[in-house]
């Protein structure tokens, strides 16, 4: 998208309403809207024949990239393609499509679980490109961010789902609780970060414990 200063804006934003759901706004000038519609036809053109079968043709819009046409009030909007793969749409979608809400009676606008957040997927296979160093403590602390960014809904459960797989107090922070999955014979197990090797099968183990903690009904 190009910026045509206040000759084209687009405002994307996400209000809940009073039963819970989500409504998305897209308002825009009418350039901001034709900026926006040659966005889509560019994503309907799009060639996704080298991509993996799980993967997807999409494009994150922020409104503080230097040539943003989004307003800089608006949240960050994901501009993606659906493609047939083997007759269907990804699994992902399907479920998004079909099933908006549990229907358990304790919450039953509790959304559906979505796939693993395509930010932590980037973390994890390209962590260089989000931290100036790649250790345990900055990834921890980065989805520490994350939680926080959800309104810590993210990691809301996490710890006890550690603790009932360690059998370690509840005195203990999250970080370490995974420490404890990752070293089981180890007493001390954030002594092993002094290692390398150690360290980065933390870091795996980390990513490990969220998708299986975020796979769980």
């Amino acid at each position: 998208m190009n910026s045509q200063k206040d000759e084209s804006v687009l405002l994307a934003f996400v209000r809940t309403e009073d039963d819970g759901r989500y409504k998305i706004n897209i308002y825009g000038t009418p350039d901001g809207l034709r900026n926006l519609a040659s966005e889509l036809v560019k994503q309907a053109q799009a060639d996704q024949n080298h991509l993996a079968d799980y993967d997807t043709d999409h494009t994150h819009y922020k409104s503080n990239h230097r040539n943003a046409v989004l307003a800089p009030s608006s949240d960050e909007v994901v501009l993606g393609r659906l493609d047939l793969r083997n007759g269907e749409l990804a699994s992902w979608a399907q479920n998004r499509i079909v099933n908006h809400y549990n229907t358990g009676e304790s919450n039953p606008l509790r959304p559906v679980q979505l796939p693993f957040p395509e930010l932590l997927s980037d973390l994890q296979a390209r962590p260089g490109m989000f931290l100036r160093q790649v250790t345990y403590d900055s990834v921890a602390s980065c989805i520490q961010g994350f939680d926080m960014g959800t309104g810590f809904e993210f990691l809301d459960g996490f710890k006890e789902w550690l603790c009932s797989r360690t059998l370690q107090g509840h005195n203990m922070l999250w970080p370490i609780l995974v420490l404890f999955v990752a070293f089981p014979e180890s007493k001390s197990p954030w002594r092993n970060l002094e290692n390398t090797d150690s360290e980065q099968h933390a870091i795996a183990t980390l990513f490990n414990c969220l998708r299986d903690f975020h796979s769980e009904p």
